[in-house]
């Protein structure tokens, strides 16, 4: 291999790994290019109202003789609000926790699910950030003539109960009653909320007014996800109206608001929590709060509520685990959730086998090593042509070498005599890499899909490989070290020194005019990926160690010529 084409051939290794190094901040900035262009986003003022994109009929303001007793705000008892019972209901799949302040979920665990620290995943992050906290199903009325803005979330409701029901009521003005009423489903994750607005005054009442929303609904203050290592992981909004899209809380600078939705919500690596307003598409707002957190807000057309009457809007929920096959179920493209990157195909394919092998052993360990045995087959015939090519390359070592002692003085004409060299013998000084290049939508596919997909978190292989979607962390050191932290990670290690046993067989032989260049670029490359996939997915890099002991047999065997003797052999047979 002359010197351009080892120059070319770390070219290609440095880029490739550059992007392989960069693909979590790059896949949140490629997600799909039609959900960069949020839709029909649009800066906000804080205080400035969604519009609904399917208003009611205007309704005019009262005349002053018929203005409602119901503007006038009740008190709140905050000795009392400090009081608040929480309320527990449950299901075979989540226990959930709510609170009398305000009629709002304090918090949701889900039962199927371990949080790697202690108990079950809880998906309310809870939060000292405002007096009484920050908790999901909070309802606001911030407008005239019946605005009395967050009054709703500091006053204490009754609670009653039902085998699969559990409703909220108390009097948040004069005469304006709130109620919110959850049902929830034993064998789903998705639930159904009503609210309801009733006047038990003597006068009609406007609950917003002309286009301006009725209350709003929140989600806050996001989604919590307990990891592996006890850190919090930075969710992302969702909303899903003539097409998914979706924005990292990171680049939310201001607050936007998104027209005709069918859904919004948010979600971490492997759960989500979703909206849905039934029968109808609305507005969302949603605003940053701090630095971890985030507020999504729907908007509720406005009502007119005549002495006695009452208004419901229902709503679906989702709070689960981010399932693709429990999302497919529950409809509303909520599917669209799980997302495996720039290469999703190759990904949702992945995992489909994966999961197709998990149901004949159920280890997704074994599941990944026979899906790098499918690859390598798959890639055989790129593979034996280049170990061919290399195989040629070594052998042609000699007339390299003389080549470049006569053209020492004339790079240009060692470079023409060397291509020259190269079409004649039917050599491609670049086959080398092809393989590893060609298997490098499969290592992103593969990265994102263990980082992503439910059914791989937390599962384990063998010994000390507890999840394969975290690094296998074999043992624990007594102090940090520089890059590497407090974690023995064997595995990459091993696939570390089976790239330096293939990269042995693949060097030319010594004595040739091998030039030192190129054995330090041979050594220096698998100690790279070595680092670089030191805290990788334990997953990934049983990818990357099995195929490439499985491309090492595959070297041996072209290399000692098995290949063309047993390809002999059976075309003879079927002669």
């Amino acid at each position: 291999m002359d010197k351009e084409s080892q120059l070319n051939l770390l070219l290609a290794i440095v880029l490739s790994t550059l992007v392989f190094v960069g693909y979590s901040y790059w896949t949140q900035k490629t997600r799909q290019q039609e959900q960069e262009q949020m839709p029909a986003a649009v800066p906000t003022e804080q205080q400035e109202p969604a519009v609904p994109v399917q208003p009611s009929v205007a309704t005019p303001s009262a005349p002053e003789q018929e203005t409602p007793a119901q503007t006038i705000a009740i008190t709140v008892d905050e000795e009392a609000a400090l009081n608040a019972e929480d309320v527990e209901f449950e299901t075979p799949l989540v226990r959930a926790t709510f609170t009398t302040l305000g009629g709002r979920l304090k918090q949701l665990e889900l039962k199927n699910y371990d949080s790697k620290a202690s108990g079950y995943v809880k998906l309310v992050p809870y939060s000292e950030q405002t007096r009484h906290g920050l908790y999901p199903f909070g309802v606001t009325i911030p407008f005239e003539p019946a605005g009395i803005g967050d009054l709703p979330n500091k006053v204490l409701y009754t609670v009653e109960r039902e085998e699969d029901r559990i409703a909220f009521t108390a009097e948040v003005a004069k005469g304006l009653w709130l109620e919110k009423s959850f049902r929830f489903r034993p064998d789903s994750y998705l639930a159904e909320l009503d609210i309801t607005l009733r006047n038990s005054g003597e006068k009609t009442v406007f609950v917003g007014e002309d286009e301006k929303p009725s209350y709003e609904l929140n989600w806050e203050p996001g989604i919590l996800e307990p990891a592996l290592r006890g850190q919090r992981k930075t969710f992302r909004l969702m909303t899903y109206g003539e097409k998914f899209s979706e924005k990292g809380l990171g680049r939310l600078k201001e607050d936007l608001t998104f027209f005709g939705i069918e859904w919004v919500g948010v979600r971490s690596r492997y759960f989500l929590a979703v909206i849905l307003p039934k029968g109808k598409l609305v507005d969302a707002v949603a605003q940053k709060i701090g630095d971890q957190m985030a507020r999504i807000t729907i908007a509720a057309e406005s009502c007119k509520l005549a002495a006695g009457e009452a208004h419901t809007d229902s709503y679906l929920l989702y709070m689960g685990p981010k399932d693709k096959e429990i999302l497919q179920a529950a409809g509303h493209h909520l599917e669209r959730a799980v997302y495996f990157g720039m290469f999703n195909f190759f990904g949702d394919l992945m995992l489909r086998f994966m999961k197709l092998c998990y149901k004949v052993v159920p280890n997704y360990g074994v599941a990944i090593i026979v899906l790098t045995i499918v690859v390598r087959m798959l890639l055989y015939p790129l593979t034996r042509s280049s170990f061919k090519s290399m195989k040629r390359m070594r052998e042609l070592q000699p007339k390299m070498q003389e080549l470049r002692d006569k053209y020492k003085n004339n790079q240009q004409d060692l470079n023409k005599k060397m291509m020259e060299m190269y079409k004649k013998e039917g050599v491609n000084p670049m086959g080398g890499c092809l393989p590893m290049l060609a298997q490098f939508p499969v290592w992103i596919a593969l990265f994102t899909t263990l980082r992503e997909a439910i059914e791989l978190r937390g599962a384990p292989f063998v010994w000390w490989i507890k999840d394969m979607s975290e690094p296998d962390k074999a043992a624990t050191l007594p102090t940090a070290l520089p890059f590497l932290g407090d974690e023995v990670n064997l595995l990459p290690l091993l696939m570390m020194g089976s790239m330096l046993l293939q990269q042995k067989l693949m060097t030319p032989p010594g004595g040739g005019g091998q030039q030192d260049s190129q054995k330090m670029m041979m050594l220096m490359m698998p100690i790279m990926f070595g680092f670089l996939f030191y805290h990788m997915p334990a997953g990934l890099c049983l990818y990357i160690f099995v195929s490439t002991m499985i491309g090492f047999a595959q070297q041996m065997f072209v290399n000692k010529g098995w290949s063309e003797k047993l390809k002999a052999v059976v075309f003879k047979r079927s002669e």
